[in-house]
């Protein structure tokens, strides 16, 4: 009972993080914004990120054909003919995630150029989802891509939050943390973000942080973004990023802009999509189907292996009813994986620390989603794990599996208990979904 319905809250979670969808839902917001311009102005758009096929074909269905100028999409390498389908103006940069190759470099230069030369009497309209960090690759002259790379890696690897990873990226590259939208001349820049990223405290998206925040002001510093690599003992490895951040500090190198005061563009943004959309899609439909949803934890993030201990132990504080019943989390869980040899990802190293954590006789399955469909540098999207698998569990197999766990190599471990999930690159990215159920009888 418990699987077929962690497979259909999986379902309802992928239609809900729709980007072609969400685009179209949130089109009478975007057109308030767009109407205000002048009737004989032109559009121009960018897309960007894994979402920029289906957020851009949403678009140019709305869009009136005589006022479209131009239209650049950068998008994964697998969506390349897509893209190019969809527009006979469309210029397509396919780019490389997670890490930026020369081809996004190129993509991002272009970028830079299409955005100083748009007329000051058009509109900017920029589709922005999760991977657009990437694919906005642009280092300033004096910081090598191999450096870039590897400095990204070693932030990924030591488990740095994605706040921080980017206050070090706004500081060594030309348009992110605002700098997009400092470098734009037209007349208005319109962003629809599709957020890849958690609220900030309050509740407010954190469009600073969603692909590094390229049309918004910055409120990170050089300061800030060095102290990122000193507090990780990083500065040895990355030279080149080392020397401008502190060619920053001693403000040689121009800020970040801080303030909409430093655009040349009126800017105004629009979240179309988020986690909240997968989170709501699993509690509604789990609820028609008479479970109990105990809670549902918005924002959740941290070490996988951390909140596989606050799944189980929210699940022990819970005196249910008999009957099947849920818990949802929504964030952003990471794995710090250094001097590890393990492969793996966030939502699969969830799924096997809760797997490990459970304890004996607890009839129960975990959904763990990553709702781009690329859990770490896997082929996998994350794991449906259940009280069979560990009840089947030789006691040589669960000495397996906690060595795999140590050495995060949960993507092995896993695939060897046939619970992978894998839907393939997905066009979206709206962070990660965790949904645990557990039945007491009757």
């Amino acid at each position: 009972m418990l699987l077929p319905l962690l497979h259909t809250a999986l379902a309802a979670c992928r239609r809900a993080a729709d980007a072609e969808q969400a685009t179209h839902a949130a089109w009478p917001d975007v057109s308030r914004f767009l109407a205000g311009t002048s009737p004989n102005s032109q559009l121009h758009i960018l897309a960007t990120g894994k979402a920029s096929v289906p957020t851009a074909r949403a678009a140019l269905v709305n869009i009136v054909a005589h006022r479209l100028a131009n239209v650049i999409i950068t998008c994964p390498p697998e969506h390349e003919e897509a893209a190019r389908a969809l527009h006979a103006l469309a210029q397509v940069f396919p780019c490389d995630h997670p890490l930026p190759t020369a081809r996004n470099v190129v993509a991002a230069q272009h970028i830079l150029t299409f955005a100083q030369s748009i007329p000051p009497t058009d509109t900017l309209l920029v589709l922005l989802s999760g991977g657009a960090s990437a694919h906005l690759c642009l280092p300033v002259a004096s910081v090598l891509l191999t450096d870039l790379s590897a400095c990204t890696q070693a932030l990924q690897r030591s488990s740095a939050t994605i706040r921080e990873l980017n206050a070090v990226r706004k500081h060594i590259e030309q348009l992110k943390g605002g700098q997009l939208a400092r470098a734009c001349r037209a007349h208005s820049l319109v962003t629809c973000i599709l957020s890849d990223v958690l609220p900030n405290a309050d509740g407010s998206p954190a469009l600073e942080t969603i692909a590094s925040g390229p049309t918004v002001p910055d409120p990170t510093t050089y300061a800030q973004a060095l102290h990122v690599l000193q507090s990780r003992n990083l500065t040895q490895i990355t030279p080149s990023i080392t020397a401008h951040l502190e060619r920053g500090v001693q403000a040689l190198e121009p800020e970040t802009p801080k303030s909409r005061k430093d655009f040349n563009t009126s800017t105004h943004e629009i979240v179309i999509g988020s986690n909240a959309l997968m989170l709501d899609a699993a509690a509604t439909f789990l609820t028609s189907q008479g479970v109990h949803i105990l809670a549902t934890k918005h924002a959740i993030e941290g070490e996988a292996s951390n909140i596989a201990e606050q799944l189980v132990s929210l699940m022990h504080a819970q005196a249910p009813s008999p009957g099947i019943h849920a818990l949802i989390l929504g964030g952003e869980w990471t794995v710090n994986a250094t001097n590890s040899t393990g492969i793996g990802g966030p939502s699969q190293e969830l799924a096997l620390a809760t797997l490990l954590r459970m304890p004996p006789n607890t009839d129960f399955a975990l959904l763990t989603y990553s709702s781009d469909g690329i859990d770490g540098p896997t082929s996998a999207a994350g794991a449906i794990v259940t009280s069979a698998m560990l009840a089947n569990a030789a006691s040589t197999t669960r000495t397996q599996l906690d060595a795999a766990l140590t050495n995060h190599d949960s993507h092995t471990a896993l695939a060897n208990l046939n619970a992978l999930i894998t839907t393939g690159p997905t066009g979206t990215n709206v962070n990660h979904i965790a949904v645990l159920l557990w039945q007491r009888p009757t």
